[in-house]
């Protein structure tokens, strides 16, 4: 299955997900959401998106891609995760987020933890690393 994984990142933390993530997975391809558009959306039969949280919100630019891109990834397999620290904001962030259409759609919504902003970490010690290969095992199995 093709495979797009689209993320936008402040900390880093979303595109390290993405990077695990397309290690595991065959047939992908790593983009930058600002560099994706409804052309690309329909070159692949999955696609992953990607945030960091801020504000009880995904990053803007994820927000807005996933209203104006609607449409096209109604008719594609979507798998949505978020890198946030607060595990009691995440699913109130998804709901502000990503449009009811999208959430319905969506094989799967997963937290893989988050970075606090403006520490270096020198490990994953921040990453969920259970959620992750759930959501790895979850895609796999497509």
């Amino acid at each position: 299955m093709k495979t797009l994984i689209v993320y936008q990142t402040k900390t880093d933390a979303a595109k390290e997900c993405a990077e695990i993530i397309n290690q595991k997975l065959s047939n992908c391809k790593l983009e930058k959401i600002e560099k994706v558009n409804k052309n690309v959306i329909e070159e692949y039969d999955l696609i992953i998106i990607g945030s960091g949280i801020r504000f009880s919100r995904m990053y803007s630019k994820t927000r807005k891609f996933l209203k104006k891109n609607k449409n096209e990834l109604l008719n594609k397999k979507l798998a949505i995760y978020a890198c946030n620290m607060l595990d009691e904001t995440f699913s109130d962030a998804i709901k502000k987020s990503v449009p009811d259409e999208l959430l319905e759609n969506a094989i799967i919504i997963e937290s893989f933890g988050g970075k606090q902003p403006f520490k270096k970490y020198t490990d994953n010690s921040w990453l969920k690393e259970e959620n992750l290969n759930m959501f790895i095992d979850k895609i796999n199995a497509l």
